[in-house]
């Protein structure tokens, strides 16, 4: 607000527009969501879905990648021999019945593919939890400062698996390495941006919500890398860094103006 007022350029970009911002019972809230984002010179929104949820209020977003997608990767120490990446949110999986499951699976299907297991925590609190799980893997701990590296580390792996966490799924599609989205928390497609990033990238098939847990099995995971792998897939995804590259000269542009 102090931006609009004293006539500074306003940003907004890498943005996730859900239903929370429209109201069914208060114009006057809908008014004042729709002059806030009407007001920024550049806006832009990371997931189509949210497209349809600000045209709800008369605003129209450019759609632009999660600017991770543009990441530079540094190169670094890595596990040795081919490996997987896990990655646990805390939030989600603590005290979850349904974390041990999809686990299980993981570590089977490493087993049987003779691959290593890279544990890489996102913060310090999916670290500590991560620690009481007892997953027989190489903990890569206190990266959270090095985003560049762990960037690199997930793009080295055979597969990337994220129970709840958002970046290892973008860290993972931007190196075309199969990356599995795993929903201990919700049912079928929800506008979690887990589910959004996979579904509106044409990889429906390698997110397991609650209700496909039955299906996410050791022989199913091996299938959808089999399918990633054999050229099956169109993976739009491999034109988002272009596509932030882009973006990121547009608001260079406008801030130029």
């Amino acid at each position: 607000m102090f931006a609009w007022r004293y006539g500074k350029k306003i940003i907004h970009t890498g943005v996730h527009i859900t239903e929370e911002f429209i109201s069914e019972n208060s114009a006057d809230f809908n008014n004042v969501t729709s002059t806030f984002l009407r007001a920024a010179n550049f806006f832009s929104v990371r997931h189509r879905r949210s497209i349809v949820v600000a045209e709800k209020l008369g605003v129209h977003p450019k759609y632009v990648p999660d600017w991770a997608f543009g990441l530079n990767q540094t190169e670094g120490p890595k596990p040795k021999g081919d490996y997987i990446v896990v990655t646990v949110r805390a939030d989600t999986n603590r005290n979850n019945p349904r974390t041990a499951v999809f686990l299980k699976s993981i570590m089977d299907y490493a087993a049987g593919e003779g691959l290593g297991v890279a544990l890489v925590p996102f913060d310090a609190s999916d670290q500590n939890l991560t620690r009481t799980l007892n997953i027989k893997g190489e903990m890569m701990g206190n990266l959270f400062s090095k985003p560049t590296y762990v960037k690199y580390l997930l793009g080295q792996a055979k597969a990337v698996f994220s129970l709840g966490r958002y970046h290892p799924l973008v860290f993972g599609m931007s190196n075309d390495v199969p990356t599995f989205s795993l929903d201990t928390v919700r049912p079928g497609r929800s506008d979690d941006k887990t589910c959004l990033q996979l579904v509106e990238d044409g990889l429906e098939d390698f997110h397991f919500p609650t209700d496909r847990i039955d299906e996410f099995t050791p022989a199913e995971i091996a299938r959808l890398v089999r399918l990633y792998r054999d050229g099956g897939l169109s993976k739009p995804f491999l034109g988002h860094k272009a596509a932030v590259d882009q973006a990121a000269a547009d608001i260079l542009q406008v801030l130029k103006s």
